[in-house]
């Protein structure tokens, strides 16, 4: 009798197995795009550096938009670059420890102008803990480093908009805040991210020494970045650095601390 049924309404049967495939194809397909989803989250997290620290005065996990309790970590210390040598000497877990400061402003060259750049000035650590991928040149050399020379990386999309062609960029100088820098590099192309990260596609990087001729460093949105030892976990370098940066602000043992050390685990 079922077959029957089955027989008489062919097309009622074909329609409900017709939905049913749909249903399962689109499961899928759903299954499939959070997946992948996930997969790119977490490379984008990775790509803020493995097992890193972010030593700054807000914490990233209070959540954002109107309800962020600013009002906790407003009047807290900012970073200061002196803090990475006394890190680097009382924290044997520290493998990489980076400074960086950024604004956003234009860059030019020649008749051309990119507005609302990232312009990074980081130390030399940095390259160890973002481990940047370079399609052109080279990156910015220690002893440019060290001597705070008006050199520059430019992420791909800067490149392209500024010159045309990306490979086109390498050597030449651009303008930041009228200072003349030579390109030494130009990052790999990115693409569009979805959590944001530093978007280096639209981003350059000059080093930290250099960067404070054009940038006040305490409102540049200081921060340290803190790479563990291999055989270190996040945990266990974040209670270690705990009491070193209390000892940096020199802090009583019944004070709170005025600083957060942001683990990238917990994002």
């Amino acid at each position: 009798m079922a077959m029957q049924e089955l027989l008489k309404n062919k097309l009622r049967t074909f329609l409900s197995l017709f939905g049913i495939t749909i249903g399962i194809f689109c499961i899928i397909s759903v299954l499939a795009t959070v997946s992948s989803l996930e997969k790119n989250i977490q490379n984008e997290l990775k790509s803020l550096g493995t097992n890193t620290l972010y030593l700054d005065k807000w914490d990233y996990t209070a959540g954002g938009g109107p309800d962020y309790p600013w009002w906790k970590y407003v009047n807290r210390p900012v970073p200061k670059y002196a803090e990475v040598k006394f890190i680097k000497e009382r924290t044997p877990d520290a493998r990489y420890v980076a400074f960086r400061i950024k604004i956003n402003d234009d860059i030019g060259y020649q008749n051309n102008l990119l507005t609302n750049v990232n312009i990074y000035g980081v130390s030399r650590d940095f390259e160890y803990i973002q481990q940047l991928t370079l399609l052109h040149g080279r990156y910015i050399a220690p002893a440019e480093f060290d001597r705070g020379q008006p050199v520059v990386v430019v992420g791909y999309t800067v490149a392209e908009k500024l010159f045309g062609d990306a490979s086109a960029a390498l050597d030449k100088t651009i303008d930041i805040r009228g200072k003349k820098l030579t390109i030494t590099g130009i990052i790999s192309k990115q693409g569009n991210q979805i959590i944001g990260g530093w978007n280096f596609d639209e981003s350059v990087i000059i080093p930290y020494r250099f960067a404070r001729q054009i940038m006040n460093e305490r409102k540049a949105d200081p921060l340290i970045m803190v790479q563990g030892q291999p055989n270190v976990s996040s945990k266990v370098l974040k209670e270690n650095m705990t009491g070193v940066i209390r000892a940096v602000h020199k802090l009583p043992p019944t004070k709170a601390n005025n600083f957060t050390l942001n683990d990238i685990n917990d994002f």
